[in-house]
């Protein structure tokens, strides 16, 4: 069976579309590698400003994957849905 993924709206031969799935997945994970990750590893503490600020990005990067669809495999039947 096939993965869900989810797909920025529009058709994958126009430009914006391609550009946004491409950024998508590049914020996606700069955030996981810069954010996450180093908050992870470290016991630095975050002042306000930057805990805002990282709030900020992931506020947008969530609001940019609710716009986005999810596409599932040809083979995917309704009950695994």
């Amino acid at each position: 069976m096939g993965v869900p993924r989810l797909r920025w709206p529009g058709a994958d031969s126009d430009k914006t579309t391609k550009s946004m799935c491409e950024g998508l997945m590049a914020l996606a994970k700069g955030l996981n590698l810069t954010v996450r990750n180093v908050a992870t590893h470290t016991r630095k503490e975050l002042t306000e400003q930057e805990g805002m600020e990282q709030l900020g990005a992931y506020s947008h990067l969530a609001r940019l994957l609710d716009k986005c669809t999810v596409a599932r495999h040809r083979d995917d039947s309704a009950t695994n849905r």
